[in-house]
């Protein structure tokens, strides 16, 4: 199962934070605007699938906060996910942005 989450770039790129996701993990697009603090400027969307120990909410979401990278997960209906391109979420461009 697909699983998601909502990163702030108030204060990386989201180059930066590929760095820290492992590989079942990617950064499908950006957005600029969710209207929630402290999502409330520009954000990365990442998807990707558990595999092992390798999961959203053990693995990847307190690796970015160890890098005072702030996320928490979403799913398909949050607003986010409405400015991230249908081909990125299904797989078909990585990394494309809408802003």
């Amino acid at each position: 199962m697909k699983r998601y989450a909502l990163v702030s770039l108030r204060r990386d790129t989201a180059d930066t934070v590929a760095r820290y996701l492992p590989g079942n993990y990617k950064v499908v697009g950006t957005v600029n605007d969710t209207d929630e603090f402290p999502f409330d400027g520009p954000c990365a969307v990442v998807q990707g699938e558990d595999n092992a120990g390798w999961t959203l909410d053990t693995y990847v979401i307190p690796r970015l906060a160890s890098g005072l990278i702030t996320a928490r997960e979403i799913d398909l209906s949050h607003n986010a996910m409405k400015q991230i391109p249908y081909e990125a979420v299904i797989g078909g461009k990585e990394g494309q942005s809408n802003g």
